[in-house]
């Protein structure tokens, strides 16, 4: 007895085709935080002044299902300059999603800049697509980059977070920098960093 058979796939892969920025900030707007115009997107991708991105979208029904891109970066290695690529905005819409959509979106985007010989990738994935990068696309990951704050106005950020009035937040703060006064720093991941002259 065989199992049902899986329903075809409904959606394809494609470069980025000039008027597509509507339906990509439609779906960004659904995907992900903060509201953006074509002038922002087009700034980005199209006409910033690190030139034209790379960006792939699924298409499924004449609609745009998903995005990434990476966008051109001039990398200075020793005296020369190369290029390289930084991997923004990844998007798929929440119906498509488990399809496969996250991996081939990746493997074409990596195809086409190796086509325009950009000689290094990189990125910084939110914790929900960082397995993706990690697990489908074979991307090594290289450490974190510890987020580092030290607040000034304690009186400030208590009334605002917890409406306590100004200058009790401002004792209660002062009080917590004597108890806990140093700094935790990121935990030691035995990547060692050092300066280069050349790499293959």
């Amino acid at each position: 007895m065989t199992g049902a058979s899986k329903p075809e796939r409904e959606w394809s892969v494609r470069e980025y085709r000039d008027g597509d920025e509507e339906q990509i900030l439609e779906l960004r707007g659904m995907v992900l935080r903060g509201n953006k115009d074509k002038q922002w997107w087009r700034w980005m991708y199209r006409d910033g002044p690190a030139g034209p991105a790379a960006v792939m979208v699924a298409e499924a029904k004449q609609r745009i299902i998903g995005h990434m891109a990476s966008i051109f970066v001039p990398l200075k290695v020793g005296g020369r300059t190369t290029l390289g690529d930084h991997g923004m905005d990844l998007m798929v819409h929440p119906y498509y999603r488990r399809q496969g959509i996250f991996k081939m979106l990746g493997m074409k985007l990596r195809e086409l800049t190796r086509a325009k010989e950009w000689s290094l990738a990189y990125g910084t994935p939110d914790d929900e697509s960082y397995q993706g990068f990690v697990t489908r696309l074979n991307v090594l990951d290289i450490g974190e980059l510890p987020f580092l704050f030290k607040v000034i106005d304690w009186g400030a950020v208590l009334k605002n977070r917890y409406n306590i009035p100004t200058f009790a937040g401002q004792l209660l703060g002062n009080t917590r920098e004597l108890i806990t006064g140093r700094r935790r720093l990121p935990k030691d991941t035995g990547i060692k960093v050092e300066e280069i002259t050349s790499f293959d």
